[in-house]
């Protein structure tokens, strides 16, 4: 009996500091107050055994009453928010909370969270959705279709980060982006992943329009290290730009194929640039030393 009383005396408190969180989040206060508020309410939330009460407390509180895509917008309609020291801790605290509660509303939430200008809120964001795996990484793809351009690309950086094999089908969409830097990310998240099933895709992007999303292609299809990409690297020792001619032997070094080491001999003899022919003596040597 006493049991049974002291956990709906607990029920009881957690739901009045539950209640009062709520309409914290829908007063028009300044922020700096709001956000002192809403930290030490989320505090006394979590000293509550958070293992128990955390998920039936905070699943339809936080995410659907409470609205924090509602909450972080405010903020982010200012470019430099002022995040000071109750904010942030207010900030970790949800972002932990949503990670532990784990469905797709919290994954959503947890992206909006990532458009805060904050390094060190950004840096837990990214490794709450790491840990969250493919249903994550399924709403990073779908997040992807905004026009923000500004949103795509922290899409990108972050499926970069910890897409893993899922994310290739989505990369290969975004390399037909109109904008250069998210080609070219989507460029880098294909070379770390490492499959086969990019190699065609890296390969067109050496024909992109933009040189620095060619450079990447190279670099990207030097970790891939597949044979079928040695002839259009061997094609690359000819570009117009010295560094790509670079990326590109460097690529070929990585391979290992001894099949380059006639065109990079023949690409030595007519280069005109010392340090583009300094990487290519190297890569010679190498393969060289491979062949023997």
């Amino acid at each position: 009996m006493t049991k049974r009383f002291y956990i709906t005396g607990q029920n009881e408190k957690c739901s009045r500091i539950k209640d009062k969180l709520i309409k914290l989040t829908k007063e028009d206060i300044e922020y700096k107050e709001k956000n002192q508020k809403i930290y030490i309410h989320i505090k006394a939330l979590l000293a509550f055994e958070p293992e128990r009460w955390i998920p039936d407390l905070l699943v339809p509180n936080i995410i659907e009453k409470l609205d924090i895509k509602l909450y972080l917008e405010k903020m982010l309609k200012k470019e430099k928010f002022p995040i000071n020291r109750n904010a942030k801790h207010s900030l970790f605290q949800i972002i932990s909370t949503l990670e532990n509660i784990g469905n797709l509303q919290a994954i959503k939430s947890l992206i909006q969270i990532l458009k805060i200008q904050n390094v060190e809120i950004q840096k837990k964001a990214l490794e709450s959705l790491g840990s969250m795996g493919h249903e994550a990484v399924i709403q990073l793809i779908e997040t992807l279709k905004t026009e923000d351009i500004n949103d795509r690309r922290l899409i990108v950086e972050t499926l970069v980060e910890f897409g893993g094999s899922f994310a290739i089908h989505p990369f290969i969409q975004t390399l037909k982006d109109e904008n250069a830097e998210i080609r070219m990310l989507a460029v880098e998240g294909l070379g770390n992943i490492r499959e086969i099933w990019a190699v065609e895709p890296l390969i067109q992007a050496l024909k992109d329009k933009n040189l620095d999303v060619q450079r990447y292609a190279a670099e990207a299809l030097g970790k891939i290290g597949h044979r079928k990409v040695v002839d259009p690297l061997i094609q690359a020792l000819k570009n117009e730009d010295p560094d790509m001619r670079k990326i590109s032997a460097l690529a070929l070094g990585n391979i290992r194929d001894s099949k380059a080491i006639k065109p990079l001999t023949e690409a030595l003899q007519i280069e005109s640039k010392q340090e583009v022919k300094k990487i290519f003596i190297d890569v010679l040597d190498k393969l060289k030393t491979i062949r023997k």
